[in-house]
């Protein structure tokens, strides 16, 4: 029969047993917690590069869309707009060229140094209005150009703004499931 001290001793054994092994199998677990995140991190890797890559090519084939309209749309304002300034210099023109017309009529009639005079203004006149016809049309243009240049600003900057929040979303969506299997393991 064991005696008191024999079942201290017993005791003690068995808790050092006891305290071996639960040192060895949370070092198992450890280890496996370990192997088991460095596996899904590097899943979780390769589905995040899959996904930036897929996004990237859509917002590239959206943003490429988006350009070619608003080129196309520019092309049409741009060509309306030239019609419409073409007429009006041509109003302006035919206006000016009978004014100037008569006017070296009565100059003709006037004298010859006059008429040599009134050539030399109306050719100024013309030419004005050709450089400041000129100078509406290269502010409409530059115009035009900051605008565009604006939009692709905004294109740009949209898409960033739309594949950081999706990216964010999906690293939120993918922890929590980690999370979870995590918990689900441990328990």
């Amino acid at each position: 029969m064991l005696d008191h001290n024999d079942i201290e001793i017993l005791k003690k054994l068995m808790q050092g047993v006891v305290k071996e092994s639960e040192h060895s199998i949370l070092n198992k677990v450890d280890i496996r917690l370990s192997e088991t995140e460095q596996h899904i991190l590097e899943k979780v890797d390769v589905r995040i590069a899959e996904t930036e890559q897929n996004i990237l090519e859509k917002v590239d084939v959206r943003i490429a869309e988006t350009e070619q309209n608003i080129l196309e749309k520019v092309n049409v304002r741009i060509a309306e707009t030239e019609q419409n300034i073409l007429e009006k210099v041509d109003v302006r023109i035919a206006e000016t060229e009978q004014s100037i017309l008569e006017k070296v009529d009565v100059r003709i009639a006037a004298t010859e140094k006059k008429f040599s005079e009134q050539i030399t203004c109306s050719e100024n006149l013309i030419l004005n209005e050709l450089d400041r016809v000129q100078t509406h049309m290269e502010r409409e243009i530059a115009k035009t150009q900051e605008n565009l240049d604006e939009l692709k600003q905004f294109y740009r900057i949209d898409r960033l703004e739309a594949d950081n929040t999706s990216l964010l979303l999906k690293m939120y969506n993918d922890m929590q499931k980690e999370i979870a299997e995590i918990k689900a393991q441990i328990a």
